[in-house]
C-alpha cells in the first residue's frame, strides 16, 4: 500500500511541471493570436482611415528653387506601358523599398505602390484631364503627388517632349547613350540638378539637389 501511495505521489510531481507548462504554452498561443487580431484590425481601421485627396497638374513643381515648371499632360506619353516594378529609394541616409505596378498610356497614369512586406503603400491616378488623386496609407508629410508624377515622366516620357518643357524654363539637358543606356543631366546653368540611367529594364534617378534618388527594376506584368 505504502508503494502505490509513493508511486501516485512520485506521479503527481511529475506530471505536475509538464500541466504547468502547457497551461503556459496554450496562455502564450491565445495571447499571441490576441495580438495578431488587434494588429490585423488596426493596420485595417488605418487603410479604412485614408481619404483620397485631389491635386491639380496645374500645381508647380518646383526642380529648380526659382524656376518651377509644370509637369506634362498624359496625353505627351509616347507608347504604352505595363510593368512591375521593384524600387530602392533614398532620401538623405534613409533607403527603403517598394513594389509597384504601373500602368500608363496617353489617357492616363496609374501607380499601385506596395511596401516591402506586401501591405499597400499609396494609390495614384493621374487622368487625361489633368485631375490627380493620390491616397496614401504610408506618412509622407505634405508631399504633392504632382513631384511624383514628374519623377516619373523624367523617366519614361518621350527625350524630346521632356527637352521642350525643359529648355522653355531655362534648363539644359546633357545626355549620352553607351552600350545600349541612355545617361542625361539636368542642370540649371552651371548648377547640377539631377542624373538620370536609362536601360531597358532598369532605370536610375538621382536629384543632386533634393538629396534623393530611385534604383528601379522593371518587369512585364505578364512575364
Amino acid at each position: 500500500m505504502s508503494n502505490i501511495l509513493y508511486h501516485h505521489k512520485t506521479m503527481q510531481k511529475t506530471t505536475q511541471p509538464w500541466k504547468t507548462r502547457f497551461h503556459q504554452n496554450a496562455k502564450s498561443k491565445i495571447l499571441t493570436t490576441l495580438i495578431l487580431m488587434l494588429t490585423s484590425l488596426f493596420f485595417t481601421g488605418i487603410l479604412c482611415s485614408c481619404v483620397t485627396k485631389t491635386y491639380s497638374s496645374a500645381d508647380l513643381v518646383f526642380f529648380e528653387d526659382k524656376h518651377p515648371l509644370g509637369i506634362l499632360p498624359s496625353s505627351a506619353m509616347g507608347q504604352k506601358i505595363e510593368i512591375l516594378q521593384l524600387i530602392e529609394g533614398h532620401h538623405g541616409d534613409q533607403t527603403y523599398y517598394l513594389q509597384a505596378m504601373v500602368d500608363s498610356d496617353q489617357s492616363g497614369l496609374s501607380i499601385n505602390a506596395f511596401t516591402s512586406m506586401g501591405n499597400r503603400a499609396y494609390d495614384l491616378y493621374y487622368a487625361y484631364d489633368g485631375k490627380i488623386e493620390f491616397d496614401s496609407a504610408i506618412p509622407l508629410g505634405s508631399l504633392n503627388p504632382a513631384y511624383l508624377i514628374f519623377d516619373f515622366q523624367l523617366l519614361y516620357y518621350p527625350a524630346q517632349t521632356l527637352n521642350d518643357l525643359l529648355h522653355s524654363h531655362g534648363y539644359t539637358v546633357q545626355s549620352q547613350k553607351k552600350y545600349g543606356i541612355e545617361y542625361r543631366q539636368i542642370f540649371f546653368g552651371t548648377l547640377l540638378i539631377c542624373e538620370l540611367e536609362l536601360g531597358p529594364q532598369l532605370k536610375k534617378l538621382e536629384n543632386k539637389l533634393r538629396g534623393y534618388g530611385y534604383t528601379i527594376r522593371e518587369s512585364q506584368v505578364n512575364e
